[in-house]
């Protein structure tokens, strides 16, 4: 049996890294990773350290607040439902 253990090697690249990544070329987002395949025994099987491409999108505050307000409104309007 194996155990697969994976981890976030943020700021370890030697650029300045943060919590969110670091940016590579053209702007975009990346995040280092490192994979551990550990046997029975505890000791590395397969050691995988690659750097993972995002993006992230822009949500725009109201729409959240709204999506957040309707759910809430919802929520009290099955409570009352059923509260009867």
């Amino acid at each position: 049996m194996y155990l697969l253990e994976m981890r976030s090697l943020v700021g370890s690249s030697g650029g300045g890294g943060g919590a969110g990544g670091e940016k590579g070329y053209g702007g975009e987002n990346i995040a280092r990773l490192q994979i551990d395949l550990i046997s029975d025994s505890g000791n590395p099987y397969y050691t995988f350290i690659g750097d993972v491409r995002y993006e992230t999108a822009a949500v725009p505050e109201p729409i959240t607040i709204l999506l957040l307000g309707s759910g809430l409104l919802g929520l009290w309007g099955v409570r009352k439902k059923f509260k009867k």
